[in-house]
């Protein structure tokens, strides 16, 4: 028989996406610092931790980051549910300097929080990040909050654009499609 150490206590986690789905296998991170991956049903559970406050966060490559803080006291158990931020989504055109669109360009997309960028449709992850023939891509599961920089290569031309989130207490607004120049 295995007995805790005196004062030690615990965080059970469950991860969901923000539709609710279980978030299975998915990479948590706990401030101590200490990491697991979520069970199939989403959930995972930290042991032996000594009282304290822990930031617990979702660092999963097509998980909008999401983190929560979790105060434990001695022989404290808690049970924390950590949903998903919610995302959003822009329409990009890329255009050259002098505004023809440009077709096929390629995109990459950089995160407020260092995590990877996979556009996610649903459960259907789009492995190919370029334009269509219109010069346009939806951008899709973006975080609301950060700034998001963007940046289209097309043979020697690259450009770049930050996108940033506005109001959050009033609805996202966006202007129809962000513009990156390539030169």
């Amino acid at each position: 028989m295995i007995f805790p150490a005196r004062g030690a206590g615990s965080i059970s986690l469950v991860v969901r996406h923000d539709d609710g789905r279980p978030a299975a296998d998915t990479n948590v991170q706990l401030s101590s610092p200490a990491a697991a991956r979520t069970d199939a049903l989403g959930r995972v559970r930290f042991d032996n931790l000594a009282p304290g406050t822990f930031k617990i966060e979702v660092l999963e490559p097509g998980f909008a980051h999401t983190s929560v803080s979790v105060a434990l006291g001695q022989d404290e158990h808690a049970s924390v549910a950590l949903d998903e931020a919610h995302t959003r989504a822009v329409p990009l055109l890329v255009v050259d300097e002098l505004g023809a669109r440009v077709p096929f360009a390629a995109i990459t997309v950089e995160l407020p929080s260092g995590v990877a960028y996979v556009d996610l449709d649903g459960d259907i992850q789009n492995l190919t990040l370029f334009t269509d023939a219109a010069g346009g891509i939806q951008l899709r599961h973006l975080p609301l909050d950060g700034d998001v920089n963007v940046t289209a290569t097309f043979g020697s031309r690259r450009g770049s654009v930050k996108i940033t989130a506005l109001d959050q207490l009033a609805a996202l607004r966006l202007e129809s499609a962000d513009e990156i120049v390539c030169r």
